[in-house]
C-alpha cells in the first residue's frame, strides 16, 4: 500500500494490487506509532508506513509471546484483518459498508468467525 499522512491522521492509501484508494481512520495510539518510525530508512524510502518483519518471523515471535503468557490460542499475523474489522472499526461504530471498503475485496460472509461478539446493530 502506498500511503499519505500528516501528523494528525491518515488521509488515505492506495492498494497496490487494485489501485483503488481507501481512507483508513487511525486511533491516536496508532498515529503515535507511525510518528515514532517516520525517520526509519524503509519509511523514508516510501517502502512502507512501518518497518515490519516477515510474516514468518512475526508469527514466530507471536508464538514465543503466547507461550510465555500461557495463551492457548494460536496467534498469527493472519488474524490482523478480522481483528481490525471487529475491534478497531465495528466496535467503535464504523458502518459495515465502510469497513468492507477499507478491507478491499475481503467479504464478511466468507468468515463467520469475523463478526462473532459484535452486536447486530452493525449489520
Amino acid at each position: 500500500m502506498e500511503h499519505e499522512h500528516d501528523h494528525n491522521e491518515v488521509k488515505g492509501c492506495k492498494h497496490t494490487k487494485t489501485k483503488s484508494r481507501r481512507g483508513i481512520p487511525l486511533l491516536p495510539t496508532a498515529l503515535s506509532i507511525i510518528e515514532k518510525y517516520q525517520d526509519h530508512p524503509k519509511v523514508i524510502n516510501g517502502d512502507c508506513v512501518l518497518p515490519v518483519l516477515s510474516n514468518q518471523k512475526s508469527n514466530a515471535y507471536l508464538k514465543e509471546i503466547t507461550d510465555l503468557c500461557g495463551i492457548k490460542k494460536n496467534l498469527t499475523t493472519h488474524l490482523a484483518r478480522p481483528t481490525f474489522a471487529t475491534t478497531v472499526t465495528l466496535s467503535n461504530g464504523v458502518p459495515i459498508e465502510s469497513v468492507s471498503k477499507m478491507l478491499g475485496a475481503y467479504l464478511f460472509e466468507d468468515d463467520p468467525d469475523l463478526c462473532q461478539g459484535i452486536g447486530q446493530q452493525n449489520f
